[in-house]
């Protein structure tokens, strides 16, 4: 069952303190993090974006726990540079229900960590600092997958486009390159998918939120017969939303690329937006030339979209 409420996890440093704060309990997950971060900020000469906030969700489905958290710059006293990080965790029954919707799953208590994260960075009384974060919990929002399908209930596919600032073609190309890429994962599961995945998302948060979780939406069918490590990132740079997904452990390489990055995307992972790729796959596969004209054709609502797209790729 799914609780309403988490207790904050938090670790890091903040500007009033010379030493690393953290919180009292759940320590074997306190030092996991701290190793993924230590490790990414080792592994680059670059200084951390001072301007990021990284929220992240961590999922083991085989240990049917979900971690949601978010991650900020900051320093200590001496300013030495270290991020702070608040995170919930979670053991439910069924992880893959939760991961089809993760983002707008997610966003409220995003919203709450980033929040609670933000003020103490800002604090300068010690004590009142540790006091407030051990107080401090996240709200689960229970009805968020509702919000989600009114959303895909009532943006069409062009609007979609242009909340991404693309044209629909490109939206399309976007579409169909996602379930070629996944479709192996099906039958042969997702050791062979080591590269992270990139979408580019809208520039209004709330639009951002809603498309990071179609797509996560789009992907689900696949990984459902399979155990699997499940990452997903979600962050602000250059004037618009992105979303990651990883597909094993949390490696702290993806994680310095998000830390240090001084574009939007790096040159090893492989970006959905990318697809032109698609048009000869197209041409040579009756169904995928259907649906592709479908979609050409019909201003279909993104969840007509989204039932097309398990026909075709998942046959439901």
């Amino acid at each position: 069952m799914i609780p309403d409420t988490l207790p904050l996890v938090y670790f890091g440093k903040l500007p009033c303190r010379g030493d690393f704060v953290r919180s009292r309990s759940h320590m074997s997950d306190i030092n996991v993090i701290d190793q993924w971060v230590s490790q990414a900020l080792s592994e680059s000469a670059d200084e951390m974006d001072t301007s990021l906030a990284l929220h992240f969700s961590h999922v083991d489905t085989a240990e049917n726990k979900i971690m949601t958290g978010v991650l900020i710059s900051s320093y200590d006293s001496g300013n030495r540079q270290y991020p702070f990080i608040g995170f919930g965790l979670m053991h439910l029954n069924k992880p893959k229900a939760w991961m089809q919707y993760l983002p707008i799953k997610s966003a409220g208590m995003w919203h709450d960590i980033h929040q609670t994260l933000d003020q103490a960075r800002s604090k300068v009384d010690n004590t009142q600092i540790t006091e407030t974060l051990n107080q401090s919990f996240v709200s689960i929002d229970h009805n968020a997958s509702t919000h989600y399908y009114d959303f895909i209930n009532s943006t069409t596919l062009q609007e979609g486009a242009m909340m991404i600032d693309i044209d629909k073609a490109s939206l399309i190309e976007q579409i169909i390159a996602t379930g070629l890429l996944f479709l192996p994962t099906f039958t042969k599961g997702f050791h062979g998918l080591n590269k992270a995945i990139y979408w580019s998302l809208p520039d209004n948060k709330t639009q951002a939120i809603y498309f990071a979780s179609f797509w996560h939406d789009l992907i689900h069918g696949f990984y459902a017969p399979h155990q699997l490590y499940f990452n997903s990132y979600f962050y602000w740079r250059d004037g618009h939303y992105h979303l990651l997904m990883s597909f094993s452990k949390p490696a702290a390489t993806t994680l310095m690329q998000i830390l240090t990055g001084t574009s939007t995307k790096h040159e090893s992972w492989v970006n959905i937006a990318d697809s032109s790729w698609t048009q000869q796959f197209i041409d040579d596969d009756i169904g995928l030339t259907r649906f592709h004209n479908i979609l050409l054709q019909d201003d279909a609502y993104l969840y007509d979209v989204r039932q097309l797209f398990k026909t075709i790729f998942l046959a439901k």
